[in-house]
This record gives C-alpha cells, sequence and structure tokens, in this order.
C-alpha cells in the first residue's frame, strides 16, 4: 500500500502535487518494513494565462473577406483563419469562425473565438454591431467576462447580464455572447477557465471596448471587471472601478494591472477613431402671430439642413403653426448625437395685448471663452433682460458654464424671450460654434437695408457676401438680399 503526503494518488502516479512541496510517499508491504521515501520538490512555474480581448467583426472591403480586432499583454498572438496585422485579423474567409489565441508560454494560453458576419455587406443595409469581448475572470465556482457593444440586443447562453458583464457562470459552462442588430449579428465564444483554485493561472482582469463615446467630444471608453486586490492604473482618460472614458481619439490606452503575487500585466489598448461633434451654428427668434392668431411662427438660420422642430411646420427658414401657449425647440443636426438647440417662448396672446408690437428678438447659439460663455441678440424694440451673465451691445457675456440663459426683450405687454443652454465641451477643438450670429434687423436709416450682429472665437475669420462687415457686425446689407456668411476656423470645418 502506498501513501502519499500531497497531491492526487492513483494506481500508478502522483499528480497535482504543488511547486516547492516535498512529496513523502510511505510504502507498506505486510510482512515487510515500512518504507518512506522523501521526493524533493520540483520547481515548476504556474501558468499566467493571458490576458485577451477579441471582437469588432468587419467586412473587408472585397466583401468575401472580414477582420476581427484583438489586444492581449502578450505579442505571441496566433489565429486560426487570417492573418494577424497589428491589433487586427485580416483576410478571414466568410463563414469561417477565427480563434485568437495569446501564448504565453508552452501550454500556457488563453483563446476567443469570433463568429463570423453572415454577410458582407450586411443583409438591408444593417451594421454589425461592435462587440468586443474580453476572456474570463474566475471568482470561485462561477467566472464572468465583460464587454462592450455600441448597437444591438444582448444576449447570452448562460450566466446574467448586469452592465457591461456576464456574470454568474458555472464553471465547465462555455459562454457565448451575442448582439443583434436587425439581420447583422456579431457574436464571440468563450471557453469556461481552468484552474479557477490556482493563484495566477488566470488573468484578474477582463477588458472590452474600445467604444466611441457619444458626447460629442471625439473621445473613446473601455470597461472591465477585475478580481479583489488587484490594481489596475491607466495611461489616459479617467480611471474609475469599472471604465475608463475620455480617452482622447487616436491615443493608445495603455493599462497596467498588478495583482499581489502573480506577474503585472500590461495591455495596451489600440486607439478608437472617434469624431469630434462640431455643433451647428444656429439663430432663432423673430417670434410673430399668424394670421388666424391662434398659432405663431419663429424665423431661424443654420449652417446646416437639417433642422426640426418640436411644433409646427419647417418650412423654409421658418418654423409656422406653432399653437399658442406651446414654446418650440428648434434643433439643427449635424449627425447622430451631434445637434444644437434653441427654445423660443410663445406670444402672450396674439394679437399683443392693448395693440403692443413682439420685439423682434433673435438670440444666436453659445460661443465658448474658457469657463463662460457668450450669445450675440439683436432685437429692434424694447428692453432687454437676462437671468444669467452681462450684456454689453449686442452681446451678453460672462455666462458660467453650466447656466442655462433666458434672453428676454419687453415692450410694454408684449414680450420675446429665446432660451439658450449652457454649452458642453468647451474644452474640446472645434465641438462648439466659433460664431454666434444674430438679426437681421432693419437699419433706421432709411436706406432700405438691414444689419447683422456677431460675437467670434479668436482666430476666426468672417466673410460677407453684401454689406459692411466689422468685427463685430455686417451693415447696410441691401432689403431683399440674402447675406452669405462664411465661417474659417483653422482646424475646424468650415461653416
Amino acid at each position: 500500500m502506498v501513501t502519499a503526503s500531497a497531491g492526487t494518488l492513483t494506481a500508478t502516479s502522483v499528480t497535482g502535487i504543488p511547486s516547492g512541496t516535498n512529496l513523502i510517499l510511505t510504502i507498506t508491504t505486510p510482512g515487510c518494513s515500512t518504507r518512506v521515501v522523501t521526493v524533493p520538490a520540483a520547481s515548476c512555474e504556474v501558468c499566467q494565462r493571458p490576458t485577451l480581448t477579441v471582437g469588432i467583426p468587419e467586412c473587408d472591403a472585397n466583401n468575401s473577406t472580414y477582420s476581427v480586432t484583438f489586444y492581449s499583454n502578450v505579442a505571441n498572438i496566433t489565429a486560426s483563419a487570417g492573418t494577424v496585422s497589428g491589433s487586427r485579423v485580416t483576410g478571414i474567409p466568410l463563414g469561417t469562425s477565427v480563434t485568437i489565441t495569446a501564448n504565453n508560454g508552452a501550454n500556457c494560453a488563453q483563446s476567443l473565438t469570433v463568429s463570423p458576419p453572415a454577410n458582407c455587406p450586411g443583409s438591408g443595409g444593417c451594421t454589425y454591431p461592435r462587440l468586443t469581448v474580453g476572456q474570463p475572470v474566475c471568482s470561485g465556482s462561477t467566472w464572468s467576462v465583460s464587454f462592450t457593444t455600441d448597437i444591438g440586443i444582448i444576449s447570452v447562453n448562460a450566466g446574467t447580464v448586469s452592465g457591461n458583464t456576464v456574470l454568474n457562470i458555472p464553471v465547465g459552462t462555455n459562454l457565448t455572447v451575442t448582439a443583434t442588430n436587425a439581420l447583422c449579428v456579431s457574436s464571440v465564444n468563450v471557453a469556461s477557465p481552468v484552474n479557477c483554485n490556482v493563484p495566477c493561472a488566470n488573468s484578474p482582469i477582463s477588458i472590452s471596448g474600445p467604444l466611441c463615446e457619444t458626447n460629442g467630444a471625439g473621445t473613446y471608453r473601455i470597461h472591465y471587471i477585475v478580481n479583489p486586490g488587484t490594481v489596475v492604473t491607466a495611461s489616459a482618460g479617467t480611471l474609475t472601478a469599472t471604465s475608463v472614458t475620455g480617452i482622447p481619439s487616436g491615443t493608445n490606452l495603455i493599462l497596467t494591472i498588478t495583482t499581489p503575487g502573480c506577474s503585472t500585466r500590461v495591455v495596451t489598448v489600440p486607439a478608437a477613431s472617434c469624431e469630434v461633434c462640431q455643433r451647428p451654428t444656429l439663430t432663432v427668434g423673430i417670434p410673430e402671430c399668424d394670421a388666424n392668431n391662434s398659432t405663431y411662427s419663429v424665423t431661424f438660420y443654420s449652417n446646416v439642413a437639417n433642422i426640426t422642430a418640436s411644433a409646427g411646420t419647417v418650412s423654409g427658414s421658418r418654423v409656422t403653426g406653432i399653437p399658442l401657449g406651446t414654446s418650440v425647440t428648434i434643433t439643427a443636426n449635424n449627425g447622430a448625437n451631434c445637434a444644437q438647440s434653441l427654445t423660443v417662448s410663445p406670444p402672450a396672446n396674439c394679437p399683443g395685448s392693448g395693440g403692443c408690437t413682439y420685439p423682434r428678438l433673435t438670440v444666436g447659439q453659445p460661443v465658448c471663452s474658457g469657463s463662460t460663455w457668450s450669445v450675440s441678440f439683436t432685437t429692434d424694440i424694447g428692453i432687454i433682460s437676462v437671468n444669467a451673465g452681462t450684456v454689453s451691445g449686442n452681446t451678453v457675456l460672462n455666462i458660467p458654464v453650466g447656466t442655462n440663459l433666458t434672453v428676454t426683450a419687453t415692450n410694454a405687454l408684449c414680450v420675446s424671450s429665446v432660451n439658450v443652454a449652457s454649452p458642453v465641451n468647451c474644452n474640446v477643438p472645434c465641438a462648439n460654434s466659433p460664431i454666434s450670429i444674430s438679426g437681421p434687423v432693419c437699419e433706421t436709416n432709411g436706406a432700405g437695408t438691414y444689419r447683422i450682429h456677431y460675437i467670434v472665437n479668436p482666430g476666426t475669420v468672417v466673410t460677407a457676401s453684401a454689406g459692411t462687415l466689422t468685427a463685430t457686425s455686417v451693415t447696410g446689407i441691401p432689403s431683399g438680399t440674402n447675406l452669405i456668411l462664411t465661417i474659417t476656423t483653422p482646424g475646424c470645418s468650415t461653416r
């Protein structure tokens, strides 16, 4: 009979003996002396499986192959199909899944599998979700992964979805994470971890992303989950317990992951390319009673053609048929999550009470100036009042960022007002309009001309198609002649 002081004893072997631990075998044979043998310990390294994230299946230009993205803390990456190049595997045949493997020495690897797009391009013009999934993180008898997607409905075959995590997956159960956007489906398969009871054997972190943020600032984010006691540092952005946000577009993110007693891991997340939302230039105002005296109209102009209104009908440069008593928010759109809105309050009565005339008040969108912002306004009549900032000529300036503004022009019982929300991303170049414009208003010189006013950021150049251009206005514009302003700011789109 043989007994062993450690490991798992079988009829012919003892396995699973911890590195550095001597094995004591006791051998007993009836009628013979008992023998005790001490086997000197072997020194065996724990396989510290790599950190690995994969996903973002995209059709290649030829529409007969596709590519996926990956990143890891190790450089030795192989793929079951396609060609590994940088942080991508390209040229994978449609219909073929690709298994990406990060290798950290002999018999020490982490693999994840990405399913192929069904068709290239997506059927019916759909877009494939930019799904990314990280490798497993152990938690006792269960495990979890981090995932991120830009679009699509997430489904899993095991575990529970909570935010950007799939958790409570039983050890021994494999996972498929799927993001579905109409007929476009992206999915990643993750095998259950092994050796969850062995310190350092599995990655202490699961990372997903990158994903462009929808705040228009030209930044991206990543998500992660981490084992207790592990410390994460980030080379850029804002680090929280579960994510890094506000990472500048085009900047790789370097994560350093430190777990006591284990090797330090360094993961470079390839940068996302995220456009800065260049919010449109927009001016609104001139509330006027319609002929039926039960609705009213307002005027607007912008550098973009995609204009919507919360009430009434958009027609040319006016919104008409807005019910009395209803404010109207006019929005200029410059792409997804990239818009500028201004709100005009309704006339109290139509016609004006006591025969008064409503001021032809116009207000432009905000212009940032450090921690404050300003707007240009113009009115033909009425006393101007504001709830914030300082009125100087045709400008309201020194409004604190975060404070909304209401500009009011009062002419007896006739009041016109425009509400302007505080700008965001004032520290992001090109994110906000460099100019705020107000007008038109007829000049009082009897020459049949009109003028507009504006304020502009330093370095921005304005040209005008008619009239006389000054640093703050264009005057002497002939009646009936549209004015075309061209606004050029270095590094930004011309408006």
